[in-house]
C-alpha cells in the first residue's frame, strides 16, 4: 500500500557551505564540487580543490560527509541532466568536505525508508513536476532545503521498497551495459583512425597539413528571434540538440520555428545540405553532427557553426573524427581561452587538420558507417530500456 509522507518525515538533508576561492588550498581535505557529480556518481578526479584540515575540522567539522550519504547538485543543472547529478558517499572518498550547490540527504531511519529508494524517486518525473511548482530559474534547475521541506513523496512499507529498487537497479544494469557496448565500439572507431592515419599532434605519415577554411565555406544561420519560436513546425536546434543528436543519435526537440520561415530562410539564405558538419560554438565546443539526408531544421546563429562543402577532397566522417582527437580538440580549447565559452567562424577557419587521400578517407568512411550501424541498434536497444525504466518509476512514484 502507497502512502504519502513529507520528506521531512523521513530524511534528514543539508545543504553545502559557501566556501570562498580565497579559502581554497593545495593540499588538505577534499572540497565537494558540482563537478565531481558525474553520471550518476561521485568522482572526485574531475576537481582539485580542497581546505586546510583546520578549517575543515573546525569551522566546517558539521559538512563532513559520511560513506553512505547521498549528495545532488541543486543549483545551474539543466533539468535534463539532473539524473546524472547525483551520487553516494564510498570509504574512498572520504575526507570529503561540502560546498555550496550541493545537498546531502540521509535516511532518518532506515528501517522506514531506504536511501536507494529516495534516489529513485528524485530522478522520477514525479519529483521533477512537484519541484517545478517552488524552483527559481527557468531551464535549470535552482533550489534548496526550503524547497524540499514543502514536498512530498510516495512511500511503501520497507521490504516493497527494496523489491522496487531491486526491480530498478536491474533495469538500470542493462543501461549500464548497453551503454558500455556504445563505449567499446567508440573505442574501435578510434583505434582505426589512429591505424589508418597515426596520431594528428605527430603526424608520422606525413600527411598534407590544411586549415578547416581551404576545405569547406564556413558560416552560421540567419539570426531567429525568440519570438519566432514556436511549439511545431520545423526543428530548431541549439547547441544542446546538437550534443544530443552526437551522443544519442536523436532529440525530442523543444523549439520550432513555422514552415513559412524555414522555407523563406531556405530560399534566401540556403539550409545545411547533406554531408555538412555542424559544430558547437558554445557551451561544450566543437561536438560536431554530419547532416543527414532525413535531417530538415534550422539551427541559432552564434550557438552553432557550419562546414559547408565547396569541392575539396575531403571525407566529412574523416573530418568528423578528427573533431574528436586531441589535436583538434587542443586547438578549440586554445582558441577558447581568450574569449571564454566560444568557437567562432574566424577560429575554425584557422583551425589546421591533416589531410589523408580522399580515397583513404572514403575507406576509413566505409569502416565507420558498418560501427555507426551497430550504434545505431545498441542505440535503439538503449531508448527502449529507458522507456521501460521510465515507465517502471511512473508506476511506483505517480
Amino acid at each position: 500500500m502507497k502512502t504519502f509522507c513529507n520528506i521531512t518525515d523521513l530524511l534528514w538533508f543539508q545543504e553545502g557551505p559557501g566556501v570562498r576561492k580565497h579559502q581554497y588550498t593545495e593540499t588538505g581535505v577534499k572540497l565537494l564540487n558540482v563537478a565531481n557529480l558525474v553520471d550518476g556518481n561521485l568522482d572526485l578526479s574531475t576537481s582539485d580543490r580542497y581546505i586546510s584540515e583546520d578549517e575543515a575540522y573546525g569551522k566546517y567539522k558539521h559538512f563532513l560527509v559520511n560513506e553512505g550519504d547521498l549528495i545532488i547538485a541543486s543549483s545551474g543543472i539543466q533539468v535534463s541532466y539532473f539524473d546524472k547529478k547525483m551520487g553516494f558517499v564510498k570509504a574512498e572518498h572520504l575526507p570529503l568536505c561540502m560546498n555550496t550547490s550541493t545537498i546531502r540527504f540521509k535516511s532518518s531511519d532506515k528501517s522506514m525508508l531506504d536511501i536507494r529508494y529516495f534516489m529513485y524517486y528524485l530522478k522520477s518525473f514525479s519529483f521533477k513536476k512537484q519541484l517545478a511548482k517552488f524552483i527559481t530559474g527557468s531551464a535549470q534547475l535552482n533550489f534548496g532545503p526550503s524547497h524540499l521541506k514543502k514536498m512530498t513523496m510516495p512511500l511503501y512499507a520497507i521490504q516493497v521498497q527494496e523489491s522496487i529498487v531491486r526491480e530498478l537497479d536491474a533495469i538500470h544494469g542493462i543501461l549500464e551495459k548497453k551503454q558500455e557496448q556504445l563505449r567499446e565500439l567508440d573505442n574501435l572507431a578510434q583505434a582505426i583512425f589512429y591505424e589508418m592515419f597515426g596520431d594528428p599532434i605527430t603526424n608520422p605519415k606525413q600527411w598534407e597539413v590544411k586549415k578547416l577554411g581551404e576545405l569547406f565555406d564556413i558560416g552560421s544561420s540567419k539570426r531567429v528571434y525568440q519570438s519566432e519560436w514556436t511549439t511545431s513546425g520545423v526543428p530548431f536546434y541549439r547547441a544542446r540538440e546538437v550534443v544530443k543528436l552526437a551522443r544519442d543519435g536523436y532529440v525530442d526537440n523543444e523549439l520550432f520555428i513555422t514552415e513559412e520561415l524555414y522555407d523563406k530562410y531556405a530560399e534566401k539564405y540556403g539550409t545545411p545540405k547533406v554531408g555538412d558538419i555542424l559544430v558547437t560554438a558554445v557551451g561544450t565546443l566543437g561536438v560536431t553532427y554530419i547532416v543527414k539526408e532525413k535531417d530538415r531544421f534550422y539551427y541559432k546563429d552564434g550557438n552553432i557553426i557550419c562546414l559547408h562543402h565547396k569541392g575539396a577532397a575531403v571525407e566529412s566522417k574523416y573530418v568528423d573524427f578528427c573533431f574528436k582527437t586531441p589535436f583538434v580538440r587542443e586547438q578549440i580549447d586554445n582558441w577558447s581561452g581568450a574569449t571564454v565559452g566560444t568557437f567562432t567562424i574566424v577560429k575554425a577557419n584557422t583551425t589546421i587538420l591533416p589531410l589523408p587521400p580522399l580515397s583513404l578517407q572514403q575507406s576509413f568512411a566505409a569502416k565507420i558507417e558498418a560501427i555507426e550501424a551497430q550504434k545505431q541498434a545498441v542505440q535503439q536497444s538503449i531508448r527502449e530500456v529507458e522507456a521501460l525504466l521510465a515507465e517502471r518509476m511512473d508506476n511506483y512514484f505517480g
